[in-house]
């Protein structure tokens, strides 16, 4: 079960549309209506950095998911706004939808002939009979009888920069003092995006406990020793076994309605990181989740950057941050959630985000007398740290590293799993 949940929707129909997407986890909800405006909610959870709520205000219904916590009444004027956030405002008169610069927290929405709904769960939604769409981030929405009216609030500057390391490290040092609280877990893999913000944390004096999962003989085993001995930090092992991943699977399965194999495999691994986290005492996880499209990680960059160059790279890179709202962020903030875990992305804050996208593409996906080196910069930002080892080091994606891929892959073929 969702530990925080909801559903708004506004004209013809919009309580019965609610109720047919809340199923049976209606029963735990609490609802709402005013005219054509429905809602319903159930999960609140208040914290001293963030707020999964619903509050009430003249008669209006906010459901707030946001970290750090901010109050209703700042909703609608989001400019004044830093984190990480979605917020659904329900009135007699429409909905007013609002979500953070890249859309780190999750929203979806359908609008269809005379019914708009939405939803922080895409399975909610598709329960109702409709198909799920991800709000726009960087955007205040109203939607109501008169049609709707998008404001944008925020977009990267394209500025162009020299780039500096030492400007990357003081901008991520400034986001994990504000953000991360101490005693977090921190998911772990070794890598050169999860070793930055750990050094960083135990820089901090913020007490991080590394988390990180395999299958039993992951090829991540190995480094993620190596580096946590580095870091002088004990690393939590968490050995997944294919049970483990045919569980995860359904309860991801439950909250998004269908998974490609990928998206399985990834939300699986943080959902059953975010369980030890969890029983480890944890609130909140650190993840180096949107430091590969900012800073050119993926494999891909580098054959665009063979075959077309470093404009396309640049491109491909912009295109990639700006879209990791429509599904890969909202699958591991839901995984951690579904377990009462409340995930924590340092590398996006919006001020570095900004500041990475006007960073030269030859600075991330680097050529060389050796072949292509990705990461370039935030390589140089580890040496900075005095993380030779990693900076030098290359790494698997997270789904081929523990191995879970192809247990996902196995489960779905021999019909012990299901996606859809």
């Amino acid at each position: 079960m969702l530990v925080f949940g909801f559903v708004a929707a506004y004209g013809r129909g919009a309580g019965e549309a609610v109720k047919r997407a809340l199923g049976e986890a209606g029963r735990e909800a609490e609802y709402y209506s005013q005219g054509q405006a429905a809602a319903a909610y159930f999960g609140m959870v208040r914290r001293e950095r963030g707020v999964k709520a619903a509050e009430y205000s003249d008669g209006r219904l906010t459901l707030v998911d946001a970290y750090p916590a901010f109050g209703v009444g700042s909703v609608e004027d989001a400019r004044g706004l830093r984190g990480f956030f979605s917020a659904v405002m329900v009135s007699g008169e429409g909905l007013v939808l609002v979500r953070d610069h890249l859309g780190c927290r999750p929203l979806f929405i359908a609008e269809t002939r005379g019914l708009i709904i939405c939803s922080n769960t895409p399975a909610f939604i598709i329960n109702a009979g409709y198909e799920p769409t991800p709000a726009r981030p960087a955007c205040i929405t109203r939607l109501g009888e008169h049609g709707s009216v998008v404001e944008t609030y925020w977009k990267p500057s394209r500025r162009h920069v020299k780039g500096d390391a030492g400007r990357i490290l003081g901008l991520l040092r400034s986001s994990v003092e504000r953000y991360v609280e101490r005693g977090s877990a921190l998911f772990f893999s070794g890598g050169l995006d999860s070793s930055i913000l750990a050094k960083l944390c135990a820089e901090a004096g913020l007490e991080p406990m590394l988390v990180s999962a395999g299958l039993p003989g992951a090829r991540d085993w190995a480094n993620i020793k190596s580096v946590a001995k580095l870091l002088g930090i004990e690393a939590t092992h968490v050995e997944i076994s294919p049970s483990d991943v045919s569980r995860a699977v359904e309860l991801l399965r439950g909250v998004f309605g269908r998974l490609s194999l990928m998206d399985a495999a990834i939300g699986s691994v943080f959902l059953l990181q975010a369980e030890r986290a969890r029983e480890l005492g944890a609130r909140s996880a650190v993840a180096g989740q949107g430091a590969d499209e900012l800073f050119g990680g993926y494999m891909k960059y580098e054959k665009i950057a063979e075959r077309y160059g470093h404009e396309a790279v640049q491109e491909a890179l912009w295109q990639d941050v700006m879209g990791l709202h429509a599904f890969s962020l909202p699958r591991d903030v839901l995984a951690c959630s579904l377990v009462g875990v409340e995930l924590v992305l340092p590398y996006l804050d919006y001020e570095l985000v900004d500041y990475a996208l006007s960073l030269p593409p030859e600075l991330k996906v680097a050529k060389t007398a050796e072949g292509y080196v990705r990461k370039r910069i935030l390589r140089s930002v580890a040496l900075l740290l005095g993380l030779d080892e990693v900076a030098r080091s290359r790494k698997s994606a997270l789904q081929y590293g523990t191995g879970v891929q192809r247990v996902v892959e196995r489960l779905v073929r021999d019909g012990k799993a299901r996606l859809s």
